[in-house]
Formats: C-alpha cells, sequence, structure tokens
C-alpha cells in the first residue's frame, strides 16, 4: 500500500450511506443479522470513523462510550480485498488513542470466533462467552485495560 490510509469521521448522509453499506456486507449479512443499522440508545454518546484508500471506503468502526470509563468498539469491518494490510490494527490504534483522550480506561467488544486470536494479539482478553438461545450461538464478550504507559 503505496498511498496512505485516511481515517475520518463520517461528514455527511452519502458518508453515512458507506459506512452503513459496508457494515451490513461484511458484519451482518454472512450471519443473517438485522439489516436495519443497529440503534442502541447510544448514539450521542458514539464517534464513528471510516477509512479510505485511494478514495474509496475500505473500513469502518465505530466506538461507543457506555459510562465515564468504559466503552465498547462495534461496527469493525474491513473490506475482504483490503484485509492482511494491517488496516484493522491501525482502525484499534486510533481508536484507542481516542479512547485515552477521553479519559475511558476499558475497551469492550464483541469478536467473531475467526477474529478471536487477532484481538488476543492486541491484548484484548475473553472475560465471557454466553449462550444464546435466540440463534444457539455464542456472544464471546473481550476488554482491554488500556494504560497511558504502555
Amino acid at each position: 500500500m503505496d498511498e496512505p490510509l485516511i481515517i475520518r469521521k463520517p461528514i455527511s448522509k452519502e458518508d453515512y450511506e458507506l459506512m452503513n453499506d459496508l457494515i451490513v456486507r461484511i458484519l451482518k449479512k454472512p450471519v443473517n443479522y438485522l439489516i436495519d443499522p443497529e440503534k442502541d440508545g447510544l448514539e450521542s454518546q458514539s464517534y464513528p470513523y471510516m477509512t479510505f484508500f485511494k478514495n474509496k471506503i475500505v473500513a469502518t468502526v465505530r466506538f461507543q462510550k457506555t459510562n465515564e470509563n468504559n466503552g465498547q468498539i462495534k461496527d469493525l469491518a474491513v473490506e475482504e480485498e483490503f484485509r492482511r494490510n494491517r488496516i484493522a490494527n491501525k482502525l484499534l490504534r486510533f481508536i484507542e488513542g481516542l479512547v485515552l483522550c477521553l479519559g475511558i480506561k476499558k475497551i469492550a467488544l464483541n469478536p467473531t470466533y475467526a477474529s478471536i486470536k487477532f484481538f488476543e494479539k492486541l491484548d484484548y482478553k475473553i472475560i465471557e462467552v454466553e449462550s444464546r438461545l435466540v440463534n444457539q450461538k455464542e456472544l464471546i464478550s473481550m476488554r482491554k485495560e488500556l494504560n497511558l504507559n504502555k
């Protein structure tokens, strides 16, 4: 990847549509999840970001503050042809820097089975595995404690 990645907040309705399209294609459709963008009542405490390469959206992530000291990473998605280029790693490091500036000390996320090892390499730890009766799948929760001195 010779050209730089650009990470920025969505600024227009079109940006949000591009983000939602990516989220639906990469995260929701493959697991028959609800296709409508997720609304959880905490959008005002949410920090969405999109990543561009050569003017094309290639990744997205949203950080959501859940209380004074905690937050959650949601909707981390990378276009398939751009995987294995450390984009998710760079996007997570960007979010972790933002989170430290907000005074957040713990980040949680719910990975897929396929992504657990990726998050473990970045010091996220499994804290809970919960069985879900609705779709017979398990919900995995991981967390990372942030430290300014690392």
